[in-house]
């Protein structure tokens, strides 16, 4: 049954019991394991050497190891890197609970090495899906993707393509069918010209051409994704929270959940957001 609430309701609950354990236990609380220095946790970066239609790339990538049945993935969201707030509370998150876990830099992005090709700046966008689908590839077994902005986007294709493998969805603040929800929205164009800013010769025009063709139905159940899907938005998000309710109506799961958080931009990145992130990580693994 899908269900639409309201921070303060399971999931904050839920963190309060959570910290009860983990205190009770000796350990911190999901907060605390944010604030350590994931660099330091002994984690080698390494080169994901990626040649196909797209293109040769080298991307940047860490994985830690678990001993549970499902790892995590994370997918950020626009520009968005590994060493991002999120993916550093995410890995310290699963290294806490004995999670695996995969996060990584897109093409151009982060530690990543950038490339000169005409074509593949043109193709950006497609070349960021292609990075999720060959990331994917390293992982085994059943996974939990966490997908930032339009990482959720990405997030929902992965999910698509591999129903078999990805056994759940958290998608926070997912913005998706750029061209329909950026352009024609104020703080969208912002985000496309920063793009153009960082990418050098991608115009905006480029970018909205090329995630066209990756645009999804949001009509009521019309996306066939059945795995728990747990979506997270931020009420102070620039972006409106009926994208993540008209996202919700469109997918076909019976465990699918909307949480509107009380406090939270489009980072999510504050202390309760991350709170709720790991209250609800803890939920799906």
């Amino acid at each position: 049954m899908a269900r639409a609430v309201a921070a303060g309701s399971y999931s904050g609950v839920f963190v309060v019991f959570c910290w009860s354990l983990l205190l009770l236990s000796g350990h911190c609380t999901f907060f605390d394991t944010c604030s350590r220095d994931a660099d330091k946790d002994g984690q080698t970066l390494k080169l994901n050497k990626v040649a196909n239609g797209y293109g040769q790339r080298s991307l940047a990538y860490k994985m830690l190891g678990g001993c549970r049945d499902k790892g995590v993935v994370y997918i950020p969201g626009f520009m968005g890197s590994m060493s991002e707030e999120k993916a550093t509370f995410l890995n310290n998150f699963c290294n806490l609970h004995d999670v695996s876990f995969l996060r990584y830099d897109p093409s151009w992005l982060g530690e990543s090495k950038k490339t000169s090709s005409l074509k593949q700046i043109k193709k950006i966008f497609s070349v960021w899906m292609d990075d999720a689908f060959e990331m994917f590839k390293l992982t085994t077994g059943p996974q939990i993707v966490v997908g930032h902005s339009i990482g959720g986007w990405i997030a929902i294709h992965l999910a698509l393509k591999h129903p078999d493998r990805v056994a759940g969805l958290l998608l926070l603040g997912p913005v998706y069918n750029l061209h329909e929800n950026c352009l024609n929205f104020t703080e969208g164009k912002k985000l496309m010209n920063k793009a153009v800013l960082l990418l050098g010769k991608a115009r905006v025009e480029d970018i909205m051409k090329d995630a066209q063709q990756y645009q999804i139905s949001v009509a009521p159940s019309s996306l066939t994704i059945n795995c728990k899907v747990s979506i997270l938005h931020g009420k102070d998000d620039v972006f409106p929270f009926h994208f993540s309710q008209t996202l919700l109506n469109a997918l076909t799961s019976k465990d699918k959940t909307l949480n509107i958080l009380a406090s939270g931009d489009h980072h999510l990145q504050d202390e309760h957001t991350l709170n709720e992130i790991g209250a609800t990580l803890l939920h799906m693994i």
